[in-house]
C-alpha cells in the first residue's frame, strides 16, 4: 500500500531520524504504542538536544510486519503526537521505494536503537526478554521457542542448563556471564580473556555472550577454548534468562554504546539479585556512563588500544590486586 505524495524531494538538517517499522504484535494496542514511542523519542531528543526528527518507515527492520493500515496509523500518529510536543516533524511517504542520502556524526549517541513494547496492562503469561514488558503467549504463536530438549543441550554445561521449560527448574550454581558488545574497539577482546582467565582461575564457571562476529573473533583468539569455555548467541541467552533456565551470580557487561547500556539495563531486569558490573570504555565512556540509571558497579576508563589502565581498574574492583 503506497500512500499519496506530493512532495517528490525534501531534505532535513540538523535532525534526528527514526528509521520505523511496524510489527504484528503492535496491532494489538495501537495507541499505547504511539505515546510509548512519543515518550521514548522525546527522551532521546533531550539527551540530545535536538528538536527535529525525520520518520522513515523502514520495513527491514523486522520479519514480522503488522498490516500496512495499522503501519500507516501509527506513524501517522507518532507524527502527529510529536508535533503536540512543538517538535519540527517531517515524515518519509509510507509504502514507496525511496532514494535516500544520510550524513551521521560521528558520536557515541549518534546511533540508538528501541524497542516499543505494544502491552500496558496485566494478566500476561511471561515477560519479554528485550523491553521487560508482559506478553501474552497466544500473541506468540509466531515466534519459535526451544522447548530445552536434550538435543540442544552440551554433555558438559558450567553453567547447569537445565532441560524442559518449567521455571522453578531454575540452575544452582556459581558462574559468571560475560557480556560483549560489538568488536570495533580492539581492547574489548584482550580484556575479555583476561576477566575470563581470572574468574576460572578462583574456580567461577564462565560463559561468554554477544553477537556472532564479536563471538567468532573470541574463538579464533582461543581455539582450544582454554579461556572461553562456553559461548551462546546473546538473543538466545536473553531469552533463556528469561525463561529461567540459566542463571549467574555475576555478570559484567562489556559497554562502548549505546546499545551496550541499554543490555546491561535489560541484565539488571533478568538478574536482580546478581552482582552487575558495567565496564565503561572507548573513546569518551563518561556520557555512556551518565546514562546508567540503574544499580550497578561502574568502571568507566578512556580505552581504544591500549588495555593497561582500564585491566588495573578491574582487577581492583574484582579484587585480583595489580
Amino acid at each position: 500500500m503506497a500512500e499519496p505524495v506530493d512532495i517528490r524531494e525534501d531534505r532535513m538538517e540538523e535532525c534526528v531520524v527514526l528509521f520505523c517499522c511496524v510489527e504484528k504484535l503492535d496491532e494489538r494496542n495501537p495507541d499505547h504504542v504511539i505515546e510509548s514511542a512519543k515518550k521514548n523519542v522525546m527522551a532521546r531528543l533531550a539527551r540530545l538536544k535536538v528538536n527535529q526528527v525525520m520518520i522513515y518507515p523502514y520495513a527491514h527492520l523486522t520479519s514480522t510486519l503488522g498490516s500496512p493500515d495499522c503501519a500507516l496509523c501509527i506513524l501517522k500518529g507518532l507524527e502527529r503526537s510529536l508535533r503536540e510536543e512543538s517538535i519540527t516533524v517531517r515524515r518519509a511517504p509510507f509504502g514507496w521505494y525511496k532514494e535516500f542520502e544520510i550524513h551521521g556524526k560521528g558520536h557515541p549517541l549518534a546511533d540508538l536503537s528501541m524497542t516499543i513494547c505494544p502491552y500496558e496492562g496485566t494478566e500476561c503469561d511471561f515477560t519479554c526478554p528485550y523491553c521487560h514488558h508482559p506478553i501474552k503467549e497466544s500473541d506468540m504463536n509466531h515466534v519459535h521457542v526451544c522447548p530445552g530438549s536434550d538435543t540442544c543441550l552440551k554433555k558438559e554445561d558450567p553453567v547447569k542448563r537445565k532441560t524442559g521449560t518449567d521455571p522453578a527448574e531454575k540452575p544452582d550454581t556459581t558462574a559468571a556471564l560475560l557480556v560483549l558488545g560489538c568488536p570495533e574497539v580492539p581492547v574489548q577482546q584482550a580484556l575479555a580473556l583476561h576477566v575470563s582467565h581470572n574468574l576460572q582461575k578462583q574456580g567461577t564457571a564462565v560463559q561468554v555472550t554477544g553477537n556472532p562476529a564479536v563471538l567468532n573473533l573470541l574463538k579464533v583468539s582461543d581455539p582450544e577454548k582454554q579461556y572461553l569455555p562456553d559461548t551462546i548467541i546473546l538473543e538466545k541467552c536473553i531469552g533463556e534468562l528469561a525463561e529461567k533456565k540459566r542463571d549467574f551470580t555475576l555478570c559484567i557487561v562489556f559497554a562502548h554504546s549505546d546499545a551496550g547500556i541499554s543490555y546491561a539495563a535489560t541484565l539488571r531486569h533478568l538478574l536482580p539479585a546478581s552482582r552487575l558490573v558495567v565496564i565503561i570504555f572507548g573513546k569518551d565512556p563518561e556520557p555512556l556512563a551518565a546514562l546508567i540509571d540503574f544499580p550497578c558497579e561502574k568502571i568507566v576508563e578512556k580505552a581504544v588500544h591500549n588495555p593497561m589502565q582500564l585491566k588495573k581498574k578491574i582487577n581492583g574492583v574484582l579484587g585480583w590486586g595489580a
